[in-house]
């Protein structure tokens, strides 16, 4: 009998326990990817690079930051490998061949995509011509990479057209602390 009392009573405790370790795992990544957000969008040498990259953008005041509530996987197509070595956390891989580093890689990056609420995120709403969409991948071996892509509201239905892409890369420390960037601005 008092066995069963402690058991009716222990499982609602247990639930709620359960229910408050997943909250604040779920606010300790979107702290990450908040953080994230405020550095990339306050990069002042980034944001002059692709501004003078793309002439469209020199114009713009400043840049609107979107993030996509959509983390997803990424793959050596996404990002180059030559992106990542040049990182303190890959450097370990160095003495591999190509084919081995992209096999690596592809197994530290592949996972399930998830939604989080980034509560529509926006940095600088400004203008409606300046926006640029963050998507954010999971945060592994202390690298955080981001898929920037330039929203282009009035395209040519005749042209075939890509969206223009940026690559960027956080490394952190071992405690949350952004210690390196590395980012490549393609041309399409």
């Amino acid at each position: 009998m008092i066995y069963r009392l402690f058991i009716l009573i222990s499982i609602p405790i247990l639930l709620v326990c359960c229910k408050t370790n997943s909250n604040i795992k779920n606010k300790s990544k979107l702290t990450i990817y908040d953080n994230a957000l405020k550095y990339v969008s306050k990069d002042s040498i980034f944001i002059k690079k692709i501004k003078n990259y793309y002439s469209d953008l020199s114009n713009c005041k400043k840049l609107n930051f979107l993030v996509s509530d959509y983390v997803e996987p990424i793959t050596h197509e996404d990002f180059p490998i030559t992106l990542y070595i040049m990182t303190k956390s890959i450097e370990k891989y160095d003495n591999i061949n190509e084919s081995e580093k992209i096999k690596v890689f592809d197994s530290i990056y592949s996972f399930s995509g998830f939604l989080m609420n980034f509560n529509n995120s926006i940095i600088n709403y400004d203008n409606d011509d300046c926006n640029l969409r963050l998507n954010f991948a999971k945060r592994v071996n202390n690298l955080l990479p981001i898929k920037i892509t330039i929203i282009d509201k009035q395209v040519d239905p005749n042209i075939n057209y890509s969206p223009r892409k940026i690559l960027y890369v956080l490394e952190y420390d071992g405690e949350n602390r952004i210690i390196d960037r590395e980012y490549l601005i393609t041309s399409h």
